[in-house]
C-alpha cells in the first residue's frame, strides 16, 4: 500500500522480488498488487498531483488511465 501511496509504478515489485530473493523470500505478488492498488488511488488525485508538482517531484507514470488525467 505504501508503494502505491508514494506513486511507485507496478514494476517496482520487481525491485522487491530481487531484494527479497537475496535472502530467500518470495513476495506475495497478488497481495502486493492489491495493496498497491489501494495506495495508488490515494496518490492519483488532483490535490496530490498539485502537491507533488509544488514539491518539484517528477511523475513516474504510475496512475491508472482513469485517474491519470486528474493527477496531471
Amino acid at each position: 500500500m505504501r508503494d502505491g501511496q508514494s506513486g511507485q509504478a507496478r514494476s517496482y515489485l520487481a525491485d522487491h522480488q530481487q531484494a527479497c530473493g537475496k535472502v530467500g523470500i518470495t513476495p506475495d505478488t497478488q497481495r502486493y498488487l492489491a495493496g498497491r492498488e489501494i495506495g495508488i488511488r490515494e496518490y492519483c488525485t488532483a490535490e496530490n498531483g498539485l502537491r507533488e508538482g509544488r514539491r518539484g517531484r517528477s511523475y513516474k507514470d504510475s496512475c491508472p488511465p482513469l485517474l491519470e488525467r486528474a493527477f496531471r
